[in-house]
């Protein structure tokens, strides 16, 4: 079974990736903004942290091999441990060779050469220690193998990569098992194959943090495009969408046209012809108040499984491109506090329109805006947030039972002679 491929952030885009608490796993992210990411993505600082980790494996390594060297003259039998040292040294010079010849990516046929190699190495260092800790003899090109892992989960799934680390550090702790009259070489023993898996898990937790940090300012970047929009606007997916029913309308009227279809239409040409203009109609009426708003939202990985958009008269869309980016930014930050166990989306409601006063202008709309989120601490709230929602309007805000409500107060330019107003009201 193949797998999906990665990019040097290790992101299958489009899809959920591991650890990933908000991201829905049938999202789909819209083909253009898709192609803007896959153009984008080696100057994101994948390929930088690739290296970094490449640099200090090779440190890790160079310290086994001087431990090695230190050893050297204990070994009963040179061969195998020397062996061993070759086979881990050309594999990494071949591997590191094939990954900037294939563009900083490892492939999977390459992955399982690399590991059998490798596997190739621990074998004979492992035959060489397995019952020398009595003479303080560890594994070294073994260790210094399972160093060499880290730069693969930088370019590649780090699940695989910590799993065949682990495997690795259990496996380096036979040694111990086989020389329990070794005394206290036993914990020099199990603490060489312990680092293997301590190493493993660091670097694992750093590449996850930075690929979960830029999948996130990557995402918000990729919405914010909404902002600039028209008031009521056709969406990417929507577009894709209405670009294919295009498509399959002009395949089925040349179809006709041409004499490839009878009239009248077959039962099944008519029942494609019926669905066709039934996804046309619902397509029309979603974009009387689809606003950039619902946009943003439906195209974020991060959103559209965590915010839910009330908005019946489609007031978002009067908001200035600066209200606009303040919203979009203080529910993203709302979002990215809620506690992991938080399962209820984060309401939006705005409006509706409210009834005009001696102090309104003729020539501003004034509606509210709710928020309503539940599991966000108030000390964890960053005061971004706030200063986001003031750009909006001024704004109240209540607690009741852990569940955080703030009302805003939005006034707005009036459109005049825009539809859709008195549809608020």
């Amino acid at each position: 079974m193949s797998l999906p491929a990665e990019d040097t952030l290790g992101i299958h885009l489009g899809s959920r990736a591991p650890g990933d608490r908000s991201p829905k796993r049938g999202f789909r992210r819209p083909a253009r903004t898709l192609a803007s990411t896959n153009a984008n993505l080696s100057g994101l600082g994948g390929r930088r942290l690739a290296l970094g980790l490449s640099i200090a494996a090779l440190i890790l390594a160079a310290a086994h091999f001087a431990r090695f060297l230190a050893m050297l003259p204990v070994y009963p039998d040179r061969v195998l441990p020397v062996a061993a040292w070759v086979v881990v040294v050309l594999t990494t010079c071949f591997g590191f060779a094939l990954v900037r010849a294939l563009g900083a990516r490892v492939p999977e046929w390459l992955f399982f050469m690399l590991l059998a190699y490798g596997a190739l190495g621990v074998g004979f260092d492992l035959a060489a220690s397995l019952f020398t800790l009595r003479d303080g003899v560890t594994p070294t090109a073994a260790a210094a193998a399972g160093a060499l892992l880290i730069p693969l989960a930088a370019l590649r799934r780090t699940r695989a990569v910590l799993f065949v680390a682990l495997g690795l550090s259990v496996v380096l702790t036979l040694p111990a098992f086989f020389s329990l009259d070794a005394g206290l070489d036993i914990v020099t023993g199990l603490a060489v194959a312990a680092s293997v898996a301590y190493a493993a898990i660091f670097a694992v937790i750093i590449i996850d943090g930075f690929r979960r940090m830029v999948r996130f300012e990557l995402d918000l970047v990729l919405v914010q495009s909404t902002v600039g929009t028209p008031r009521t606007a056709v969406g990417m997916h929507a577009s894709e969408d209405l670009a294919r029913l295009d498509f399959d309308a002009e395949t089925l009227l040349a179809d006709v046209a041409e004499g490839r279809l009878p009239l009248p239409l077959p039962p099944d040409a008519a029942d494609t012809a019926g669905s066709l203009a039934s996804q046309l109609r619902m397509r029309l009426i979603e974009g009387r108040t689809d606003t950039w708003l619902r946009h943003a939202v439906a195209e974020s990985e991060f959103l559209t499984d965590s915010v839910i958009i009330e908005d019946r008269g489609g007031l978002a869309g009067l908001f200035s491109a600066r209200q606009r980016d303040a919203l979009l930014l203080a529910i993203w930050l709302l979002v990215g506090e809620r506690a992991r166990s938080s399962a209820t989306p984060i309401r939006i409601e705005i409006g509706p329109r409210g009834p005009r006063t001696a102090r309104s202008h003729s020539n501003m709309v004034d509606f509210p805006l709710f928020i309503t989120a539940s599991g966000v601490p108030h000390r964890r709230i960053d005061p971004a947030t706030w200063e986001a929602i003031n750009v909006v309007g001024p704004h109240t805000e209540s607690r009741d039972a852990g569940v955080l409500r703030i009302e805003v107060a939005c006034s707005v330019d009036s459109p005049a002679g825009s539809p859709g107003i008195g549809a608020a009201r």
